[in-house]
């Protein structure tokens, strides 16, 4: 998330000054497969790589390694966006940072999810991710075949690509797979309007602290070492402060350094 500081000449709807999300996928915006899932665009992953392994190539991401087009991650000061009149979001001045910078990637990842999979009301979900078993062994999937009812279904969100998947359990017990890369542009707009503005749903509550952007490899390690509590982080720069439109009780700006043993603990949770 950020604020527009140039416009390329051919985006005509966004304007020097702007605040806006950017979504993790980069898409065109005209091809078959952005008229339906941006994440599968044609035209922006030229990995040579990717279509070897895979036969096929899904769109560029940032920071995602060549296999995906070797886009440069956006945690920095600056950073260009390819394709800026279809991947940028603006943002009203009255909303807060932390309400949208979720938009760019987990809440249309979630929400495909829940969507894709075709979860109805009063229906029992098991979350094998909030299981801490998101490897890609095939272990965890092939349980998930076994445990799930007749006719039911599951989704494997994101990136995931398992060996050995159990296609017989999936076919005799008639269970559905769905999911994958979710296409941010399809919801952004939707949850968004229909459910952060309308007051439906404050994404807050994930955001556990917020740090310098220099401070950035030491929470990688952490979150390597699965050090407790240590959830979402926002990285600041130092032009957060001036653009920024910060919530109230949101976490504050703090240094690794300073951490306690006890102030990794999420912070507004009981």
């Amino acid at each position: 998330m950020g604020v527009v500081y140039r416009v390329g000449p051919n985006v005509k709807n966004l304007s020097m000054g702007q605040r806006v999300v950017a979504a993790l996928q980069i898409a065109c915006g005209e091809c078959e497969f952005c008229q339906r899932l941006s994440s599968m665009c044609d035209r922006t992953n030229n990995s040579s790589l990717q279509q070897l392994m895979y036969i096929t190539r899904d769109a560029g991401f940032y920071g995602y390694s060549h296999t995906t087009g070797g886009f440069t991650g956006g945690q920095a000061e600056y950073v260009h966006v390819p394709r800026g009149s279809v991947r940028l979001l603006p943002i009203a001045d009255h909303v807060l940072d932390e309400q949208v910078l979720y938009l760019s990637d987990i809440l249309p990842t979630s929400y495909h999810a829940v969507v894709d999979t075709g979860v109805g009301k009063g229906e029992t979900v098991a979350i094998w991710k909030f299981l801490m078993l998101e490897t890609d062994v095939p272990e965890p999937p092939n349980k998930m075949v076994l445990l799930v009812r007749k006719m039911g279904r599951h989704g494997i969100i994101a990136a995931c690509r398992v060996c050995k998947w159990n296609k017989f359990g999936c076919l005799d017990e008639r269970v559905p797979i769905g999911n994958n890369q979710a296409p941010v542009h399809l919801y952004w707009k939707e949850i968004l309007e229909e459910f952060i503005l309308a007051g439906a749903f404050d994404p807050t509550f994930v955001l556990t602290h917020r740090l310098p952007l220099e401070d950035m490899p030491a929470p990688y390690k952490a979150f390597d070492e699965r050090v407790p509590g240590l959830e979402k982080v926002i990285a600041d720069t130092k032009f957060s402060e001036e653009f920024g439109k910060r919530g109230k009780g949101c976490p504050p700006l703090s240094r690794v350094g300073d951490w306690k043993t006890d102030t990794a603990k999420p912070q507004g949770f009981n």
